[in-house]
């Protein structure tokens, strides 16, 4: 990845002289400096780069020092061409002349990028995901990723766990928790490579476990407010513990309705209250849910889902 640096010499003396100079170079930046040999006060020089289409890339005119000087960066690897010509002041009627036809002899340096060099490509990842709960199953694609001066001839993964692969697109299962460092190294076609990395981040599965009612009693109560019945609960799980801070929420029946919820105590317990009624009959509760983190409730291992009590 060198550098061409062309030196010349040129004259313009016409009041339409234009000169044009042809170059190759590569991709990176372009430096130009154009100084008038015999500075005067109404010498000024204007370089304009251009590119084998003929657009404008940039024009460099210092009109402090009367030189041209200047870097831009090109683009792609190809052919440009350099007009050098005379300029002149923006205000001509308060620092001088719009343009000059006759600047004179100049000198001119330009240092470019190789265009004959091999330049790296550039290696550019993209991904389906970067976390997940394992086994996480993770696509990688590297088709992104591009050569300036050639063709991209080798792609190679390296997913972090001691796996690789090769190809321009990869798949990928993280069994384990962690946080891998999948790396992508394309190679050109002139043995040039480039590398990038991205971070997959695998976390380990939620477990669940079954929750169900594993005492139901259910009560009455007699008093000058009102008659009420209690259901009392106990959630356990599969293994027959209690489950504490797990709400069950049930819907009462019969002679009274409504839907009441709790939050079981550091015992696996709570006791739901029935709406009153001055009137005596049955009343009966229904199991409908139960919910907790970590846990699923599965009524079929229930002790009991309904009861009723008549007073």
């Amino acid at each position: 990845n060198g550098l061409n640096e062309f030196t010349a010499r040129g004259i313009l003396q016409g009041p339409s002289d234009i000169d044009v100079l042809k170059f190759e170079a590569g991709i990176g930046p372009l430096t130009i400096s154009v100084s008038p040999f015999h500075l005067s006060p109404n010498i000024d020089l204007q370089a304009t780069l251009l590119n084998a289409n003929g657009s404008v890339l940039a024009q460099f005119n210092d009109l402090e020092v009367l030189t041209a000087k200047g870097s831009v960066s090109l683009p792609t690897v190809g052919t440009y061409f350099l007009m050098i010509e005379g300029s002149g002041k923006p205000d001509p009627y308060v620092s001088g002349y719009t343009k000059y036809g006759s600047i004179g002899n100049y000198g001119l340096s330009i240092v470019a990028p190789q265009s004959g060099g091999n330049f790296a490509p550039t290696a550019r990842i993209t991904s389906s995901a970067t976390s997940g709960t394992a086994p996480a199953s993770i696509n990688f694609s590297a088709t992104g990723s591009t050569d300036p001066d050639g063709s991209i001839a080798t792609y190679a993964w390296n997913f972090g766990d001691g796996t690789t692969a090769t190809g321009a697109t990869a798949s990928k299962v993280y069994n384990t928790v962690g946080t891998f460092t999948a790396a992508l190294t394309v190679t050109d076609n002139g043995g040039v490579s480039n590398s990038t990395s991205i971070n997959i981040n695998v976390t380990a599965p939620v477990t669940t476990t079954a929750a169900y009612v594993g005492q139901f009693n259910l009560g009455g109560v007699v008093s000058r407010n009102g008659n009420y019945a209690v259901a009392t609960l106990v959630v356990r799980d599969v293994n027959g513990k209690v489950v504490p801070n797990a709400t069950l929420t049930g819907r009462w029946s019969g002679l009274v309705t409504g839907t009441a919820s709790g939050v079981t105590n550091t015992n696996g317990s709570v006791g739901l209250n029935s709406p009153r009624s001055k009137r005596r009959g049955t009343y009966t509760f229904t199991v409908q849910s139960i919910s907790a983190n970590g846990f699923t409730y599965d009524a079929s291992k229930n002790a009991m889902t309904s009861k009723s009590i008549t007073f």
